[in-house]
């Protein structure tokens, strides 16, 4: 199936880089959602401290503006555990401060002839 030869950059490494998108509502003060992105990956056991985990404001999209945090985690195979344990925690940080992740809304305009 393979005709060329594959190289695994990462085979020696012991940690890999994963993320969690998630997307706020306008109007949210964007710098306390990195703060609490950060602060959240900053608790979670399995999220190593170096390299440091990082915030990256991504686009303005349609219903929210969207972030997505990257992260380095020995835990490779159950990365999707780690992951939940993080969407966890950032759900209880951002409820616990006025910060809504919006659902996708449309307007619907009647006009009456």
């Amino acid at each position: 199936m393979i005709v060329n030869s594959v190289i695994n950059l990462s085979h020696d490494e012991k940690s890999v880089r994963f993320n969690v998108k998630v997307g706020v509502a306008y109007g949210s003060d964007t710098k306390l959602v990195e703060s609490l992105l950060l602060k959240a990956a900053g608790e979670q056991k399995d999220i190593l401290n170096r390299p440091e985990p990082q915030v990256i404001f991504n686009d303005f999209a349609d219903s929210s503006l969207e972030f997505i945090l990257y992260f380095y985690s020995n835990t490779i195979f159950n990365s999707e555990l780690v992951r939940s344990e993080l969407r966890f925690n950032i759900n209880e940080k951002f409820s616990n401060n006025g910060i809504s992740i919006p659902f996708p809304q449309r307007d619907v305009w009647m006009i009456n002839q």
